[in-house]
């Protein structure tokens, strides 16, 4: 079991994805804003193993956090979950990012790049 926060503004998506990952027994924590991301990272350090991070948050976007995780949190897995994803994403200067999951995605997806990316440790 894993230890996972969501972050996604989109209260349908976020309760939706919440249960999803409890039901492959992850532990779960929400934020709706990156700076509620960056207040339960801060609350639960080191605590948490993978943050599903959606691109488009109220406050400030997740190209704008990516950095600020990766500098705080560098053992900080990434994935990010967006329905709005540029062509090209360069992510190569950030190895903290593991993955992405396209919205919608299936239960499926969902539980395959959780496993691989918890996984690889």
């Amino acid at each position: 079991m894993s230890t996972i926060l969501l972050v996604e503004d989109e209260i349908l998506i976020l309760d939706t994805t919440r249960e999803l990952l409890k039901v492959l027994n992850h532990q779960v924590f929400t934020a709706a804003t990156g700076a509620m991301a960056l207040e339960v990272l801060a609350e639960r350090k080191g605590q948490i193993d993978l943050v599903l991070l959606d691109l488009s948050l109220p406050d400030m976007n997740g190209y704008q956090l990516i950095p600020t995780l990766a500098e705080k949190y560098p053992e900080l897995k990434i994935i990010i979950c967006s329905g709005a994803l540029p062509d090209e994403l360069d992510f190569k200067d950030l190895p903290i990012v593991k993955g992405i999951l396209n919205k919608p995605f299936e239960f499926r997806e969902l539980r395959e790049i959780v496993s691989n990316t918890v996984s690889s440790e």
